[in-house]
Formats: C-alpha cells, structure tokens, sequence
C-alpha cells in the first residue's frame, strides 16, 4: 500500500509564498556547498544561484 501525502490548509496557504516567481528549480536550497567528490547533479542544482537542492 503506497503512504498519501495529503497537505494540510495552512500548507496550501504558504506554499504560494515559498514559490513566489520561481518558475523552475528546487524549492528549497542549501547554502553549504558539498565536497567536490559529492558533487550533485545537474536537476539538483538550481537554474539561477547555482545552490543544491536540501534532500528530503
């Protein structure tokens, strides 16, 4: 049986802020940057900053 992710009323109300004009990219970025073997790939990177993406 596959698990629902089912998101609340006040997380449909925040997410539009999260999103704000982001067309593209991970929503949520990490500042640290990986060592250089750990690199990540190019989908975890976002468009703009250039910032990896936060595993979930």
């Amino acid at each position: 049986m596959a698990a629902q992710i089912v998101p609340l009323p006040g997380t449909a109300r925040l997410l539009p802020r999260l999103i704000g004009d982001r067309r593209a990219g991970p929503l949520f970025l990490s500042d640290r940057r990986p060592a250089p073997a750990r690199a990540p790939a190019a989908k975890d990177l976002c468009p703009v900053t250039g910032r990896g993406r936060l595993p979930y």
